[in-house]
């Protein structure tokens, strides 16, 4: 009786390199470092080690470094996994092998001998460069939309003030005969509130609550009448290029704003140059933002943009000021008021576009202004074609010039106006006269009673009045659920033309 050997089921002896091909598969620096020396002992090839890499310290490797790494800022992970013998995350800077900075994740598993010492530890590192970026240019775009919005309030309550000042100077200058002594002094104060004005007017453009004219323009005649003024106002040791693309489509933009936003820009480009010389360089053309770029374009959606980039081979700024630059009065400057970028900005972000901004110390910098291109012409709204009416109509708003334009659209088209700026006052007159009024339209925020608790209380006391709510707001869905109870037929968003005005009227009072 013969018996068979038993089969060798153990499995083959991988091949000699094998596992340098396994770690050369992963797409992250991962590498073995002895925890004594620092030496990195193995390494793949995402790593971007040199040659002869083996024997050198980590810290050489990555940081270029003659020391381990130390303090707050970069703790050494090899340390750490000795002093907790466990796993570490953390973040360090990385070099690269160009010599670029990157920032990673690093992740260290502690490996023990025999006596439970750390004896070596694994490293891999993830690259979150363009996750810290995006944060960072998050924390800028929330910090700059704070100062906007406390800027915005300031100046409007500074306004008020300025008028009391400008209003009770004048009158006082007007009554006083004019070789009276006090005269040249109120000369200097109205002098100065006047300045106060326009500084305030500055602020307002920043924060994108100034008066603009939006309209659909061509930037292209814009951007060459500029063009045309700084050929005769720049040195002679600054040359100027340009490069205007005739494909430009129109855009929606005030065009003394838009101008104002240009020269701005190309004054910051001219001061970065002015001891040295250099070039500036302005062009226009047409770009497309793809849904798949949105991270690296934050603040921007997918679309058709107008992209006018200004360039100069300037002294250029490092990363923290080039995260200040439109901020309100950030100079790096002796001169000038800091407002020039940041009321660049505010306008820019007013009608719907941003400004990208890269730069680099002694290499200049490039401003992008990207502002969404409009497809096609708004349509032209026909006078006679819009739906009319002869009803009593009682409107509600805070703002004066709110009023004044909605009661000449509403009378242009037939329609008996009452208009209020305080809905305590409207309230008591439909509470007056319940049958003389056949629709309310009011603002949804205002001081005293809002839009619908103005509703709400004529519904209350048993008058039925339809009613449209309008508001410069992105009102949310939960503030207006059961509204309909109130008499609101329809929610208008500012600014609306006529055409829309019209047509939700004649819907809400129930008639074509």
């Amino acid at each position: 009786m013969t018996t068979d050997k038993p089969k060798n089921t153990a499995p083959e002896q991988a091949p000699q390199g094998f596992l340098q091909k396994m770690l050369d598969a992963v797409s992250h620096p991962f590498y073995l470092v002895d925890a004594s020396n620092y030496q990195v002992l193995l390494a793949n090839e995402a790593s971007g080690f040199p040659a002869d890499y083996k024997g050198t310290p980590c810290y050489k490797l990555t940081h270029n470094s003659d020391h381990p790494c130390s303090g707050s800022d970069h703790p050494c992970s090899i340390e750490e996994c000795k002093r907790t013998k466990g796993p570490v995350v953390m973040e360090h800077v990385h070099t690269d092998a160009r010599g670029g900075e990157i920032i990673v994740e690093i992740h260290a598993y502690p490996l023990l001998d025999e006596q439970g010492e750390v004896s070596q530890v694994i490293e891999y590192c993830l690259d979150i460069s363009d996750k810290r970026g995006l944060e960072r240019q998050l924390r800028q775009a929330q910090k700059m939309e704070s100062i906007a919005t406390m800027a915005g309030g300031i100046a409007h309550d500074f306004n008020n003030i300025l008028t009391v000042i400008l209003g009770f100077s004048d009158l006082a200058r007007s009554i006083l005969p004019p070789e009276h002594e006090a005269v040249p002094y109120l000369e200097e104060v109205l002098k100065a509130s006047r300045r106060a004005r326009d500084l305030v007017a500055q602020i307002l453009a920043f924060s994108r609550q100034g008066e603009t004219c939006p309209q659909a323009i061509f930037l292209t005649p814009i951007v060459k009448e500029s063009i045309k003024l700084l050929r005769a106002t720049l040195p002679a040791n600054i040359k100027l290029e340009a490069n205007i693309s005739p494909d430009c489509g129109k855009v929606l933009a005030d065009p003394g704003q838009f101008h104002q936003v240009l020269m701005n820009i190309c004054t910051n480009a001219f001061q970065a140059m002015e001891d040295s010389g250099g070039i500036l360089s302005i062009s226009q053309k047409v770009v497309k933002i793809k849904p798949v770029e949105l991270e690296k374009m934050n603040a921007l959606s997918p679309g058709t943009y107008v992209c006018l980039q200004v360039s100069d081979t300037g002294i250029g700024m490092n990363p923290l000021t080039v995260e200040r630059i439109f901020e309100p009065y950030f100079t790096t400057k002796g001169q000038g008021s800091g407002l020039g970028l940041s009321v660049a900005y505010g306008i820019i972000k007013h009608f719907g576009g941003d400004i990208k901004v890269k730069s680099e110390q002694g290499l200049g910098s490039t401003f992008r202004i990207y502002l969404p291109e409009m497809l096609d012409d708004p349509e032209v709204i026909d006078d006679e074609l819009l739906p009319k009416g002869n009803e009593h109509l009682i409107i509600v708003d805070d703002e004066a010039t709110i009023i004044n334009l909605a009661q000449r659209m509403l009378e242009k088209l037939g329609y008996k106006v009452t208009a209020f700026t305080e809905s305590q006052q409207a309230l008591e007159a439909v509470l007056a006269r319940p049958a003389e009024f056949d629709l309310l339209l009011s603002d949804y925020m205002m001081p005293g009673l809002s839009g619908l608790a103005l509703a709400r209380q004529i519904t209350e006391a048993g008058i039925r009045l339809p009613v449209i709510i309008f508001s410069g707001y992105r009102l949310p869905k939960e503030s207006m659920q059961g509204t309909e109870k109130l008499g609101v037929r329809d929610i208008l968003k500012k600014p609306f033309d006529m055409r829309v005005l019209s047509a939700s009227i004649r819907n809400a009072l129930g008639t074509s």
